[in-house]
């Protein structure tokens, strides 16, 4: 990352990333069941510009090219004996770029209007708008509420495209997910608190769900496929106190909801229907070289779906609740060079994410279990 300033009135920052990954899945330590391995790289370029005391813009520009490529065993048979060896499923690869602004307009002293735009260009996927909206009102100077109104979407995933084996049908033919957001917000600070408030409403239309058939001799097959719209509904409370120069601590609260609509709520197969989250995280500067941060996150009770193997079709279901520990360690060496430590997962927690599906061989999905990333940053 390179970062300049060019004038007083503009400067610029440049952002190169990098990415490899290496993801291998043993089925009960016999046979490679798969193996993904991707890579990326990622430039993007941003211009700040102040036209007037009144008016601020953002200008940039992204590109990401990603590669893909997916690995099954060859079965041969499913005994004890060596492990078969490895074939190539397909190469996948995808190029996005992405053109965005943004521009702030202070209307009034007490009064800011904010526009912004992104427009992503996919050879897969082809173009799609995220435009975004907000107004905010300062009640006094520690206190504003803003209003803020926005559209997105996620692109099918290169599994969720193309993915082909003997039960799952790849679908090339896949549309994007699209999301239309509305939220409120009140934010207040005060020397050593701030709080905020927030409700929200997500319009979510072409959810993307896997579809299932048996057939009479009792083949299963999926595809992935687009679902009926659903709405996400929700609130969150969030204190921040800050205890010294040393020290701060955080906690927020989080109910969540989804429309009782059955068939919308399958697509997601994600049981946020009266999810419930709580936060708590502390933060300490230990010296000048070492800081700390901890976060814990509870999922309540929740309802989702779930498929019936009988009756061939999603049916709700209790999700049992659960709580994560997170950890990272932060290592200043000088003024351009940081060194740090995340664990995700502490404890190693299993829990279920989402309902099971008919190709499923338990019902539930239990996501990676504890994971250590080590980071590296230089300033120049």
């Amino acid at each position: 990352q390179n970062n300049r300033q060019i004038s007083d009135k503009t400067s610029y920052n440049f952002t190169f990333t990098w990415n490899v990954t290496r993801a291998e899945t043993w089925l009960k330590e016999v046979f490679p069941a798969l193996l993904d391995h991707s890579s990326s790289y990622q430039t993007e370029l941003k211009i700040e510009h102040q036209f007037t005391p009144k008016i601020h813009s953002t200008f940039g520009y992204d590109r990401e090219v990603i590669k893909t490529s997916e690995k099954v065993p060859a079965f041969t048979h499913f005994g004890l004996g060596p492990r078969p060896e490895i074939q190539v499923v397909k190469d996948y690869k995808n190029y996005i770029s992405a053109f965005y602004f943004q521009t702030q307009f202070q209307l009034s002293k007490k009064i800011n209007f904010l526009l912004a735009d992104r427009l992503d260009k996919s050879n897969e996927h082809g173009k799609a708008h995220s435009p975004k909206i907000a107004l905010s009102f300062a009640i006094d100077e520690d206190e504003v509420i803003k209003l803020i109104y926005g559209k997105n979407f996620r692109w099918p995933s290169i599994y969720e495209s193309h993915y082909n084996n003997a039960n799952l049908i790849n679908n090339p033919n896949i549309r994007s997910e699209k999301i239309i957001s509305k939220e409120f917000q009140w934010l207040k600070t005060t020397q050593k608190n701030e709080y905020s408030i927030a409700f929200y409403q997500m319009n979510l239309k072409d959810a993307i769900n896997l579809e299932h058939f048996i057939g009479p001799t009792g083949t299963r097959l999926a595809w992935y496929s687009n679902s009926d719209p659903a709405v996400h509904k929700g609130i969150e409370i969030r204190l921040k106190r800050t205890f010294n120069q040393k020290s701060s601590a955080f906690t927020s609260f989080g109910l969540h909801d989804v429309d009782e609509n059955l068939s919308s709520a399958k697509a997601l197969l994600v049981p946020t229907e009266n999810l419930k989250q709580i936060q708590f995280g502390i933060n300490h500067q230990i010296n000048q070289r070492w800081r700390v941060n901890t976060y814990s996150s509870y999922f309540g009770t929740r309802t989702g779906t779930k498929y019936n193997h009988q009756s061939l079709d999603y049916q709700k279901t209790n999700f049992p609740s659960y709580t994560i520990h997170n950890l990272s360690l932060a290592y200043k060496i000088d003024q351009d060079r940081n060194f740090k430590l995340s664990i995700t997962n502490l404890l190693d927690k299993e829990y279920l994410i989402n309902a099971g599906t008919q190709l499923s061989s338990r019902e539930g999905v239990y996501p990676k279990g504890r994971q250590f990333t080590i980071s590296y940053a230089v300033k120049f």
